[in-house]
C-alpha cells in the first residue's frame, strides 16, 4: 500500500496565514499598547483594552475551532462567522467607550474608526461573504498612508498579495476581495478627517 504524502502547503496558504486577522489584530494592538504606554497612557486602561479587543475575540475564535463549529481556520461556517464577528464588535465597542470615558484623544477616534469599519464588515457578513483578510490589511495600509504620507502607498502591495492568496485558496472570489479591500480606502480617510484624527 502506497504511503500518502503530506499535503503541499503553497505560497497562497502561507500568505493567508502570515496576513491573517487572528494573528495581525492582537499583534497590532499589542504594538499600539506598547507605544501608548511609552507615551504615558495608563497601563491599566491599555491592558484592559488589549484584553477586550484582542484576547476575548481570540478566545472565542479558538473555542469555535476547538469545538469544530468554525468549519476550519478560515471560519467557513457562516453562522459561526456571524457569531464571532458580532462578539468581537461588542468587545471593541467596550474599548471605544472606555477610551472616550477617560478622554484619550485622538486614540479614541482611531478606535472608533476601526469599530465603524468592523460594523460595516459585520453587517455585510450577515447578507454576503466579504473578505475580512482584505479588510484588515487594506485598513492597515490606508491608515499608514493617511498618517505617514503618500510615499507609503507601497503598503498596498500587502493587500494585493492577500487578495491573490485568498482567491487562489478558493476562500473568496474576485468581488469579495475587491469590496473587502476598497471599503477601508474610502472609510479611513473620510472618518479620520471627520473625527479630527488628521
Amino acid at each position: 500500500m502506497a504511503k500518502r504524502g503530506k499535503k503541499k502547503v503553497g505560497l497562497p496558504v502561507v500568505l493567508s496565514r502570515i496576513f491573517d486577522p487572528i494573528i495581525e489584530i492582537p499583534l497590532i494592538l499589542a504594538g499600539v499598547v506598547f507605544v501608548a504606554m511609552v507615551n504615558g497612557m495608563r497601563w491599566r486602561f491599555l491592558t484592559l483594552l488589549l484584553f477586550l479587543d484582542a484576547v476575548l475575540p481570540s478566545l472565542a475564535f479558538f473555542y469555535l475551532i476547538k469545538t469544530g463549529k468554525a468549519g476550519g481556520w478560515d471560519v467557513r461556517n457562516i453562522e459561526a462567522r456571524k457569531l464571532l464577528f458580532t462578539f468581537a464588535l461588542f468587545c471593541n465597542a467596550a474599548g471605544v467607550g472606555m477610551a472616550y470615558l477617560i478622554n484619550r484623544h485622538p486614540f479614541a477616534e482611531i478606535l472608533l474608526t476601526f469599530w465603524i469599519l468592523g460594523l460595516i464588515y459585520v453587517a455585510v457578513t450577515y447578507v454576503w461573504k466579504i473578505s475580512v483578510h482584505m479588510g484588515v490589511n487594506s485598513t492597515l495600509a490606508s491608515v499608514g498612508v493617511v498618517l505617514l504620507g503618500k510615499e507609503w502607498v507601497w503598503l498596498f502591495a500587502v493587500p494585493l498579495l492577500v487578495a491573490w492568496a485568498r482567491i487562489k485558496t478558493k476562500n473568496h472570489d474576485m468581488l469579495q476581495v475587491a469590496i473587502g479591500g476598497i471599503i477601508p480606502v474610502i472609510v479611513v480617510p473620510v472618518l479620520f478627517n471627520l473625527l479630527g484624527v488628521v
